[in-house]
């Protein structure tokens, strides 16, 4: 929307606390970021076609400003960003929300400049969420902003960099994928039983190849003695 100055990104600055470039910049990395990290849908990967299904993770940027009358504690922050989540609907591809809805691959960072606060909303932690990468992302922004609160383009950007960053069972597009959750023992369990497989044959090979030892061995022998054996029991003369 023009009023957020997005140029295509989830990411709104209503109260133009960038210029044109750093909103640009900004659009830019977001997108290039979220187009570069795929994530591992864990709940995802028990399907038998896609095993290792990879989705997008989108971040989404909310800066804000305190209003007056307007509480903007932690958890009015949270349930804002909720909100802001659920009408971007950013994990939805071409209008219409995609079958990702069950993979929590998306997250928001709202930062409010002046009152020196960053949120980190998601869905659920099993990628990033307030407890787990949050602080880290919180940390980049406040120390960006710390060491240059005018330059709020920087904070946002660490911010940004510090989320894709704390993403687990990430994968950069053009890697190769992360086996899924469990595949380890079913990729060494047919080797395994390749080389017990391997191990049985050759004993039993080396069994038969002595077996037909010892018969050749007795045939020699049986051979050799029989017509001894055959003349000393010949009948006697009276």
């Amino acid at each position: 929307a023009k009023v957020c100055g997005s140029d295509g990104a989830y990411f709104c600055d209503p109260y133009s606390e960038l210029s044109f470039a750093e909103r640009k910049n900004l659009s830019a990395e977001l997108v290039s970021l979220r187009d570069r990290h795929l994530v591992t849908c864990s709940s995802l990967s028990a399907e038998p076609i896609d095993q290792r299904h990879l989705q997008n993770f989108y971040l989404g940027i909310v800066l804000a400003k305190e209003l007056k009358g307007v509480s903007l504690d932690a958890d009015s922050l949270k349930e804002f960003g909720r909100v802001i989540m659920a009408e971007w609907n950013m994990d939805a591809k071409g209008g219409a929300p995609s079958q990702a809805n069950r993979c929590p691959n998306r997250a928001l960072l709202m930062v409010l400049p002046a009152m020196r606060e960053a949120v980190l909303v998601s869905d659920s932690c099993e990628f990033i969420c307030e407890a787990s990468g949050g602080p880290r992302v919180q940390t980049a922004v406040l120390s960006a902003l710390d060491a240059d609160p005018k330059n709020v383009s920087s904070a946002v950007l660490a911010g940004v960099r510090a989320a894709y960053e704390s993403l687990p069972n990430s994968v950069m597009r053009g890697q190769v994928m992360p086996p899924p959750e469990g595949s380890q023992k079913e990729v060494e369990s047919p080797v395994d039983n390749f080389g017990t497989y391997l191990f049985v044959q050759r004993a039993l090979f080396a069994f038969a190849l002595g077996a037909m030892v010892l018969s050749l061995m007795v045939a020699t022998l049986v051979c050799i003695f029989a017509p001894g054996l055959a003349k000393g029991k010949g009948p006697r003369r009276a």
